[in-house]
């Protein structure tokens, strides 16, 4: 157990440097990149040293995902596009990954709210496929 256990920190251990870990910043949001730049500065500062765990970064990127899905933290939305007021709603409250489900009075209701939802996201470059 304890070799294996040093098998995997040598493996994470290889993310340990900044060239390693760029790729992967690279897919985050920038605002999200500029806070991690500020939060590896000061751990460099504080810990004297000149590169940063992976942990580390994987640490903040579990803080940054807390703080994005906790109801309490929303934002209000911005956006310039105009959407339909039932997909505004729609959207937040009863849109999943996979399912999409909400009561409507009827089928047809249903389908009509897909497609005001299909043709909201296309204004913004998203495509719906449901």
């Amino acid at each position: 157990m304890k070799e294996e256990k040093e098998g995997f920190s040598t493996a994470i251990s290889l993310y340990d440097s900044s060239i390693d870990l760029a790729p992967k910043l690279a897919k985050i949001p920038t605002n999200v990149q500029e806070r991690w730049a500020a939060k590896a500065n000061d751990y460099k500062k504080k810990h004297i040293v000149s590169s940063l765990p992976f942990t580390a970064f994987v640490e903040f990127i579990g803080d940054q995902t807390t703080i994005r899905n906790d109801p309490c933290l929303r934002t209000a939305p911005t956006s310039n596009v105009e959407s339909h007021p039932d997909v505004l709603d729609f959207v937040p409250n009863n849109f999943y990954v996979d399912d999409g489900l909400t009561l409507q009075s009827s089928p047809d209701d249903v389908v009509n709210l897909v497609k005001r939802t299909q043709i909201d996201f296309a204004k913004c470059g998203l495509r719906l496929h449901k």
